[in-house]
């Protein structure tokens, strides 16, 4: 039996390309923070916001919403902090993501369950770049993230090429839920081609 993962949905960003809280960008009612909630809690009870201590919509009771315990330090931090409050690995998603799957996180979860033991997550390459905020980290990496964090080093890309990672490809039936917003354009585009002022 596959056992259910700790997922983090990190949403500490400024958006600053976005010009608005991308997080609170709505779905058919529901903003795209709170639809990542819905997937995340129907594969597990273990999930944690990080970088909200609130959510403006309802969410399960079970679901923690947690401070960076680094702020200012970028994904790096929210990342580092889900893997210090969880105490294990941790499958870790952006808040921006509004075609998340499952299926992609289940896939995802399957990968990460037969890693090699020197190696410190599981990341996926898409587009021919792997994706740090969609990928699963091993509660060993910890130190190593916070040593990188003391020294202002904040790159995750850098840091998950400085480190052994399973890099794993997306099944192309799945990589939709890879897609992220940070532009207005995008945000439009996104909307026009998907029609989701009626469904997700």
């Amino acid at each position: 039996m596959n056992k259910k993962p700790a997922i983090a949905i990190l949403a500490g960003g400024n958006s600053e390309r976005m010009g608005m809280d991308k997080a609170q960008l709505e779905i058919a009612g529901r903003s795209i923070l709170g639809r990542l909630v819905d997937v995340a809690t129907a594969l597990t009870n273990d999930v944690m916001v990080v970088g909200r201590t609130k959510l403006s919509e309802s969410i399960p009771a079970n679901v923690t919403c947690i401070k960076d315990q680094w702020k200012d330090c970028g994904p790096l931090g929210g990342i580092a902090t889900a893997i210090k409050e969880a105490d294990r690995d941790v499958l870790v998603i952006a808040c921006d993501m509004p075609s998340i799957k499952i299926e992609a996180l289940e896939f995802l979860r399957d990968q990460h369950q037969n890693i090699a033991k020197e190696q410190m997550g599981t990341v996926v390459n898409w587009n021919a770049q792997i994706q740090p905020l969609f990928a699963y980290y091993r509660q060993q990496i910890l130190p190593k993230m916070e040593k990188a964090l003391d020294k202002k080093e904040f790159a995750v890309h850098r840091f998950i090429k400085g480190n052994r990672f399973k890099v794993i490809e997306m099944p192309d039936l799945l990589s939709e839920s890879l897609f992220n917003i940070n532009t207005p354009d995008e945000w439009a585009r996104y909307k026009s081609r998907r029609k989701l002022s009626a469904v997700y």
